[in-house]
């Protein structure tokens, strides 16, 4: 019985967050319905729920002389793009990026190969395997590759994808549809705006046209990497047309990405949160590990100016209370599931039910609050313990409690207010951190209880 009490606890403890989770993110759809720069990294399906969205529909049909936006589809991190900026080695050719934002220097031509570009072309549909090349629009400098490194990449498997001036053969791409929409099945065989996923597959050198979320430095403008790769992971290497712009073909269709609903948007954006958090995995001075957080080896320095800072550090006798009463937990169960093999019967097994049922579910809590981080790689700070502490705090007032129920009212009164009056105390000595107050040098070294601790006392005067 009690064991399908507290896993009916459990369950709740996971199933209610999970129910305001997702009701707080239909608020926020509801509420925040319009377009910002923000909703660049979201997919366009995502970015067609927002208004002033600025996606226009497309014509349908893709034909040779077609003006087009190509986007990736993997990374969502925006559209082809090149501007009049050349690589800093390599080729020193132009760049190639993606760019996250809509603009003129996205848009591409769709020609014919360097060998068949004399034909005439009329309104002939670009079919699966056909041999293309895009000119910039901006620029006039076609899309290229060659068995040249890129700059940022010593990897023999690795091509630059550059802009060049002159017609060459180098700028040959097959195009393979890789899948069509059940919207129209002819967009699995020949190519389609919004419709059709594709590859382009450089002609002379085999590799495909490829990208990932990595940003180039402050010469490539932060944008996003883009290079030809052999046998590179499929997904990153797969485009689709946005916006075609053709005056040929005034009766093409129109098309438009389809509805998304709650449930593919709650998804979206929280694989979303999920790869930007992982993507910050450069260091930082007062990052720390979660091993470091229950017992409160470090803070973090927000600011300091004129003698004073604030340097977020927890209470100790609160931090340390709450960390202890859950070790406490794992040492009392170990200790009494050991005498219990034994038949050792204990004044402890009197309280197991009752400790058992309060002290272990917000225990479980802690647990599912704190191990998750152990998972992360990313940048880490102290604040992402204050959720876990919460329940580390409740499961010390429990341990309190159960501990002080058989004394005297009293008695257990003046506990209650000694352990009060520790914490207040603490909070006012430490109070120059929280509000960026001035406090004496000595003080302030006299306060570092920690090894670690590492609010500046220098600038204290």
């Amino acid at each position: 019985m009690m064991v399908r009490h507290f896993l009916a606890r459990a369950l709740c403890l996971i199933l209610v967050p999970i129910m305001i989770y997702t009701t707080c993110f239909q608020i926020h759809f509801i509420v925040l319905r319009n377009y910002t720069e923000a909703a660049s990294s979201m997919s366009p399906e995502f970015q067609k729920t927002l208004n002033g969205n600025g996606l226009l529909d497309a014509k349908q049909d893709v034909i040779y002389g077609s003006k087009i936006r190509i986007g990736h589809v993997a990374t969502n991190g925006g559209y082809l793009h090149s501007h009049d900026h050349t690589y800093p080695g390599g080729s020193n050719q132009q760049q190639i990026t993606l760019y996250p934002f809509r603009d003129d220097n996205n848009f591409w031509i769709i020609e014919k190969s360097l060998e068949n570009h004399n034909e005439t072309v009329g309104n002939e549909y670009i079919m699966n395997q056909d041999i293309v090349r895009l000119r910039h629009v901006s620029t006039q400098r076609r899309l290229h590759s060659h068995n040249v490194r890129p700059v940022f990449s010593d990897k023999d498997y690795i091509n630059e994808v550059s802009g060049y001036t002159w017609p060459d053969s180098n700028d040959n791409f097959r195009l393979d549809i890789m899948r069509g929409d059940s919207r129209n099945p002819d967009s699995s065989k020949r190519l389609m705006a919004i419709y059709t996923r594709f590859r382009l597959i450089h002609v002379n050198t085999g590799c495909a046209l490829y990208s990932r979320p990595e940003k180039l430095p402050d010469w490539g403008f932060k944008q996003q990497q883009v290079f030809c790769i052999r046998d590179g992971m499929r997904p990153r290497s797969e485009w689709v047309i946005e916006t075609n712009i053709n005056d040929q073909l005034e009766d093409s269709p129109i098309v438009t990405y389809g509805q998304m609903g709650f449930f593919r948007k709650f998804i979206e954006i929280n694989l979303r949160m999920w790869s930007s958090n992982s993507e910050l995995t450069s260091s930082h001075p007062f990052d720390s590990r979660p091993s470091a957080w229950p017992f409160l080896k470090r803070g973090i320095s927000f600011w300091g100016k004129d003698h004073a800072q604030v340097y977020l550090l927890g209470n100790p006798i609160v931090w340390y209370a709450g960390s202890i009463s859950v070790a406490l937990y794992f040492f009392v169960q170990t200790i009494i599931c050991l005498l219990e093999k034994r038949s050792i019967r204990t004044p402890l097994q009197a309280l197991q039910t009752k400790y058992h049922s309060d002290v272990g579910f917000l225990t479980l809590a802690w647990l599912l609050h704190y191990l998750p981080f152990f998972l992360m790689k990313r940048q880490l700070f102290l604040h992402h313990y204050l959720p876990a502490l919460y329940f580390s705090i409740l499961a010390f007032t429990a341990t309190l409690d159960l501990i002080t129920r058989r004394l005297r009212a009293q008695l257990r009164l003046g506990i209650t207010a000694f352990v009060a009056i520790l914490a207040i105390w603490f909070f006012i000595k430490f109070s120059p951190l929280v509000y960026g107050l001035q406090w004496s040098k000595e003080t302030c070294e006299a306060s570092k209880y920690g090894r670690k601790w590492d609010f500046d006392c220098k600038s204290v005067k």
